[in-house]
């Protein structure tokens, strides 16, 4: 229709606009008036208009250079009184605030559940059952909205050996990373901010709290026992990647039930993960624990060069101070067994 009833100049000036509206973008949508959507753009004292997707973003950086010193129990319910505080004397961060304060209470819980686990005992089948289910009971009051608690609850799992629940969790939460754009850094892009579904806009508020994937934040107490040497040689909390910590899970688990060519499909995947990433799933303040947990699969799966680069890699990240003495005690482990093959 297009082409056939607009001619001339028309034509050209018709083009042009299409082309410019095309190079915009999401940007068009955030300046149509005809959209009469209130929320899109704010008035300041100037009287400037931005995409309130700006002021969003400023509001997150701001809780989370607020609350980035506290991970223990109390420090989360200082945290919590914090968020409380802010929702109730600042309207403009309700929603985020909200999403932050679901957060920072499923990480009690989670350390709550933790704390269970350790105090409880194993005398039968059905005390272990009744423990595990008030474990994920607790892992999921304030975590249906959120993606992290299928990951906290698939660690439970893991941490009791239920391998094949391990799997069968792991699998779900997988898919739902690839059928939804999962938000996994802070570092946002303005065109999050609104997203056409159907003609319909889900905003950014919407979008976490859908699609936030938080990273997991484990002490020495850990899960997973190939790492107690990164563990013990860190001084503090180790903080991992939630696409890392699923893949590592799901080789574990393969290995343990002797599903060695679906374990080496999932190590595959992993490295590609790690090798060509740019800080979308994985920061860069995680990328040296990955490299670490790469080459501890590698070493497990009898990949010893492979395992001897990997280690390398991690020992050349910047944020690998922590653990640096593990990963060269691994280094030199490797390069004995190259040296006897």
């Amino acid at each position: 229709m297009f082409l056939g009833k607009i001619h001339g100049r028309s034509k050209k000036v018709l083009l042009s606009h299409l082309v410019s509206l095309y190079r915009d973008g999401y940007n068009v949508f955030l300046r149509c008036d005809t959209l009469c959507y209130k929320f899109t753009t704010t008035t300041t004292l100037f009287d400037s208009h931005f995409p309130k997707a700006a002021e969003d973003i400023d509001l997150i950086h701001e809780i989370l250079y607020d609350l980035h010193s506290n991970c223990d129990m109390n420090g989360m319910c200082k945290i919590i009184s914090y968020l409380q505080h802010q929702i109730g004397t600042h309207p403009s961060c309700l929603m985020i605030g909200k999403i932050f304060l679901q957060y920072y209470t499923q990480k009690y819980l989670f350390c709550a559940a933790q704390m269970f686990e350790l105090t409880s005992n194993r005398t039968c089948n059905k005390t272990m059952y009744d423990r595990i289910r008030k474990i994920i009971r607790a892992i999921k009051v304030h975590g249906y909205d959120l993606c992290s608690h299928k990951i906290l609850s698939a660690l439970v799992f893991y941490k009791f050996g239920m391998d094949r629940h391990v799997v069968r969790s792991v699998l779900h939460i997988r898919d739902c990373m690839e059928e939804r754009q999962v938000i996994t850094t802070v570092q946002y892009n303005l065109t999050w901010q609104y997203e056409v579904q159907g003609g319909k806009f889900t905003s950014f508020n919407s979008m976490m709290k859908n699609y936030l994937l938080c990273r997991i934040d484990l002490d020495k107490h850990t899960y997973f026992p190939d790492l107690y040497e990164e563990h013990k040689a860190s001084c503090c909390r180790i903080s991992y990647s939630p696409m890392v910590l699923v893949d590592l899970m799901l080789y574990l688990s393969y290995n343990t039930l002797s599903m060695f060519r679906a374990a080496e499909s999932v190590l595959l995947h992993l490295k590609r993960l790690i090798n060509y990433d740019l800080e979308y799933h994985i920061s860069k303040y995680d990328k040296a624990i990955s490299w670490e947990i790469l080459g501890v699969c590698q070493e497990i799966g009898s990949h010893f060069h492979d395992a001897y680069l990997s280690y390398q890699r991690a020992l050349r990240e910047e944020k690998a101070t922590s653990f640096r003495g593990a990963t060269v005690a691994r280094i030199e482990k490797i390069t004995s067994i190259l040296n006897r093959l």
